[in-house]
């Protein structure tokens, strides 16, 4: 009989893992006051509490965005990446981007144009920089050389050029 395949299981940080799911929310609360409109129907100078529960609400989005991306991309730096990982991701993203097209031609909100259609398949590869999207599938390309830089650091107590650009 031959050796059963167990595999190995993930440890997981619960803390990081709790204040990711805290990030989030606070993301979500930050895109609420900020993309919503909610805010103008409101008129600052008017100091009351539903002006001050407002801005609390929605000010710590921008942080909570950063520290997110910083964590995700620790573990996303920690892991393997393979080309069938990275065309999965790309082919889930044109698959969303194409259905939420066709949803918003059907609520009229946008236009089946030449133009449109371009956009809508090609904006992720020249959106680098200016959508998080795109700026993400850039920076997971680079994984597999952020890996071998961290474990030139770990391995050698320092970083060492030759070993980075010349390992196996």
């Amino acid at each position: 009989m031959g050796e059963q395949y167990i595999p190995k299981k993930k440890i997981r940080s619960s803390n990081i893992e709790l204040m990711r799911i805290v990030l989030m929310v606070i993301i979500i609360m930050h895109h609420y006051v900020v993309n919503s409109g909610i805010m103008d129907g409101v008129n600052l100078s008017d100091l009351s509490v539903n002006v001050v529960f407002l801005q609390y609400w929605g000010m710590w989005g921008k942080m909570a965005i950063n520290a997110y991306v910083m964590v995700s991309g620790f573990f996303l730096c920690t892991s393997s990446l393979t080309w069938q990982k990275y065309m999965k991701l790309l082919l889930e993203i044109l698959f969303y981007q194409f259905v939420l097209y066709g949803i918003l031609i059907l609520l009229g909100y946008a236009t089946l144009a030449p133009k449109e259609l371009f956009k809508t398949i090609f904006a992720l590869f020249y959106g680098a920089g200016h959508s998080f999207v795109s700026s993400f599938m850039l920076f997971y390309l680079f994984v597999p050389y952020l890996n071998k830089l961290l474990d030139s650091i770990k391995n050698k107590g320092g970083w060492n050029v030759y070993s980075f650009c010349y390992s196996s």
